[in-house]
């Protein structure tokens, strides 16, 4: 028998414990994410989060720890990318690097 796999989309809290616990601590143990998450970085600004419904989303950064994870719309990462200006999400980091 092939393994297959059976992802579950959550959509009413996180899909990682962990990533909760990091919440819950307001990221105790992580200064970067703290400092980013108390300057009003947070998931729904980011440039890769699909929300779900009004206050969940998917983190689609393949660079983040959390990618593929169930997120709170205030949840934030050291990966956060802010949305272009006067954009909408683009699911693409190209504008980080596009001026270097």
């Amino acid at each position: 028998m092939i393994d297959r796999n059976s992802n579950h989309i959550v959509t009413h809290g996180f899909s990682n414990p962990a990533s909760e616990h990091l919440y819950k601590t307001v990221w105790r143990e992580e200064p970067e994410a703290q400092a980013k998450y108390r300057s009003g970085w947070d998931c729904v600004g980011c440039n890769f989060f699909a929300a779900l419904n009004s206050d969940w989303g998917v983190c689609c950064y393949k660079r983040s720890r959390h990618y593929t994870e169930t997120v709170f719309e205030h949840f934030t990462c050291r990966s956060h990318v802010n949305k272009p200006d006067g954009e909408g999400s683009t699911f693409s980091d190209y504008h980080l690097y596009r001026n270097l």
